[in-house]
């Protein structure tokens, strides 16, 4: 079966303007950090798939290019075998994203009125957005908070409106950046649920999501990505990356995680 997303060859480089104290030091010459390099990634239509990798791997990074909000040095794009250009209005239309820590939202308006607010960037009509935002109030369990304030919602329930930012344009792919980082273990398991009931069974959603917790890869995702210095270095089920990374069958996926992050990549 042809993949639902292919990204092939995802290069970013970052570039930093010298303070005043660096350009009489050394210069002006300006620092560069290079986020991706010749990254991959492919996605099977209903996954549940997981990018892995230390602090400052680049999944923050990978997800935002995909979403449109920053673009690549270079890469190519293939959505249902048809290549797509790295252009913001087009891939709005593929992607939703959800972050783990929102700060974008207006936290004296209402939930109503943010998600109003936003639903104005989607090329569909105020009536249509009313009713969008309805159907997912009530899919999510949200109505009687979505006349409250913002700031009077709990963290679970800032995630949850979160989450139906990100699905009003009704996306096919669903971008989910550390969605558990500020959740307790308990909270944190009702999110994994609730995704997985809601978002990827009745929604019928592909989710690519990012996070630092081994136990909740595993336990969560039927596909898994480790990103290290800016490649995928591995990626498939707990079991093949245990042999890829020629791992006994009893080893744990921390051991995975520390074996891959600790050697050289193999990528040029």
């Amino acid at each position: 079966m042809a993949p639902l997303l292919e990204v092939l060859g995802l290069t970013k480089t970052f570039y930093t303007t010298p303070s005043l104290l660096q350009i009489l030091r050394r210069g002006s010459q300006k620092s560069t950090l290079r986020v991706l390099e010749e990254a991959h990634l492919t996605l099977q239509e209903g996954d549940l798939y997981c990018l892995m990798g230390p602090n400052g791997a680049g999944k923050t990074t990978f997800l935002k290019i995909l979403c449109g909000l920053i673009l690549p040095d270079s890469g190519t794009l293939r959505f249902s075998g048809e290549k797509f250009p790295f252009d913001h209005l087009r891939l709005h239309a593929i992607f939703g994203l959800v972050t783990g820590e929102e700060r974008s939202f207006y936290w004296r308006l209402t939930g109503r009125q943010n998600l109003e607010f936003f639903s104005a960037f989607y090329p569909f009509s105020r009536k249509e957005a009313k009713q969008q935002i309805e159907e997912l109030s009530v899919l999510f369990h949200m109505e009687s908070y979505l006349d409250k304030c913002f700031f009077t919602y709990s963290t679970g329930m800032k995630q949850r409106l979160s989450l139906c930012r990100g699905l009003l344009g009704n996306p096919q792919i669903l971008l989910l950046d550390e969605p558990t980082r500020s959740l307790d273990p308990v909270a944190a398991q009702e999110w994994r649920q609730f995704i997985r009931n809601v978002v990827l069974e009745k929604q019928k959603k592909t989710i690519l999501y990012t996070t630092h917790h081994v136990e909740e890869a595993e336990g969560f995702s039927n596909r898994i990505g480790i990103l290290h210095r800016g490649h995928l270095v591995v990626e498939g089920d707990s079991a093949t990356l245990r042999k890829k990374t020629t791992l006994t069958e009893s080893a744990s996926l921390f051991e995975v995680f520390q074996k891959v992050t600790e050697e050289p990549t193999d990528a040029p």
